[in-house]
């Protein structure tokens, strides 16, 4: 019997790969989402998965990735998707630099950490050998993400204490940036 993906391992390529991501300045006026798309393109391409860049406008990336499933599957096809742009992040107003992925007591401080570009990297991971795109074993809550691990948030194939890493903005104001 296998014994399981290592969640310390991949929770550290996720935090990394987060850390990479969140660097990309995506703020949308101008949006400039191309790096973020090529950058996303790759990590899936050596997954293994066929991915399409296109852009509505230049540097206005977007990225689209297939898995491909089963001829004949019942349970049809899933789209997962999360968007690429972040909004204006004022540093002035910021305890850390809104685009240097800083991490600081645990926590992943950076422009996209508690919104959709967390979720891209969640939603992407490697278990024994082979590429999937599956849930992260993490848990939203109010104001960020529970730690991994934590007692009341561990998913029943993970064991418990594996990761305490969670994303913070650095915003004065989490509840609205």
């Amino acid at each position: 019997m296998s014994a399981g993906p290592d969640w310390k391992t991949l929770g550290d390529e996720a935090v990394e790969i987060t850390r990479s991501y969140l660097r990309i300045d995506t703020t949308n006026p101008p949006g400039n989402e191309t790096p973020a798309a090529e950058f996303l393109a790759g990590i899936l391409g050596e997954a293994g998965l066929e991915t399409t860049l296109l852009e509505s406008a230049p540097g206005r990336g977007n990225l689209i990735a297939r898995l491909p499933g089963r001829a004949n599957d019942p349970g049809g096809a899933l789209c997962l998707l999360h968007h690429l742009d972040v909004v204006p992040a004022d540093p002035s107003e910021w305890s850390v630099d809104p685009f240097g992925a800083e991490m600081r007591d645990g926590y992943l401080w950076g422009r996209g950490a508690i919104d959709m570009k967390s979720m891209g990297v969640t939603r992407r991971r490697r278990s024994n050998g082979r590429s999937s795109l599956s849930p992260w074993p993490t848990r939203r809550r109010a104001g960020g993400w529970a730690p991994v691990g934590s007692p009341n948030t561990t998913p029943p194939s993970s064991p418990a204490g594996t990761s305490s890493t969670r994303a913070a903005t650095g915003s004065p104001t989490p509840s609205r940036r």
